[in-house]
């Protein structure tokens, strides 16, 4: 997070900063919005720079609850708390909606993550994911993904629609909605998903 708390402290880079991501945020929740509702408390899990929540936030008045493994001083308008990536420190079902938008794939363990979220939501959990079909696919990806997040992560943890299908299906998760879509960021072409899955009652 280096890179962030550099920009963050000279205005004219942060204020080109936070409209980046203002603009990704606002190509990625009309995506998410028709599983909100109004009445939804919804953990932001890797709220990031917060631009995902802010936007949610103006347009339903949600609780929302932001939380990463590192603060990310982009993140000024709401308070972030922070975890160890590995143990979320609510009770079971204490959110009625968790939001992972483009979070697993930089997770050291997407399968703890997808465990944890399990126990602490009731209801839907709101999954977007980087997609390919191809190897020039994946490394298209993987570049603009390391650039867009100022962070080299590996490139086998970006996966196919179908692969992220079976992981969830794996966890015991039932998909409700998948929907592609595509997104431009910095120049950068990413095709994306939507998995919108529910912990099996």
């Amino acid at each position: 997070m280096l890179p962030f708390y550099l920009i963050g402290g000279i205005p004219p880079l942060k204020r080109k900063l936070y409209s980046m991501y203002s603009e990704r945020a606002l190509q990625m929740v009309p995506k998410v919005m028709p599983y909100i509702k109004r009445k939804d408390r919804i953990l932001d899990l890797g709220c990031g720079t917060g631009a995902i929540s802010r936007l949610i936030k103006a347009k339903n008045k949600n609780d929302l609850t932001l939380v990463d493994v590192q603060f990310n001083n982009m993140c000024d308008q709401f308070p972030v708390i922070i975890y160890d990536g590995k143990k979320l420190p609510f009770k079971k079902n204490h959110f009625s909606t968790t939001l992972l938008i483009t979070v697993l794939h930089h997770s050291q363990s997407h399968k703890r993550v997808l465990d944890e979220v399990s126990r602490v939501t009731s209801g839907n959990i709101i999954i977007v994911e980087d997609i390919f079909t191809d190897i020039l696919g994946r490394v298209i990806t993987f570049i603009g993904d390391c650039i867009v997040n100022w962070e080299i992560h590996s490139i086998f943890r970006n996966h196919t629609k179908a692969d992220w299908i079976k992981i969830f299906q794996n966890k015991g998760l039932k998909i409700l909605e998948v929907e592609e879509f595509k997104l431009r960021c910095i120049g950068f072409p990413f095709k994306l998903a939507v998995f919108v899955v529910r912990k099996k009652t």
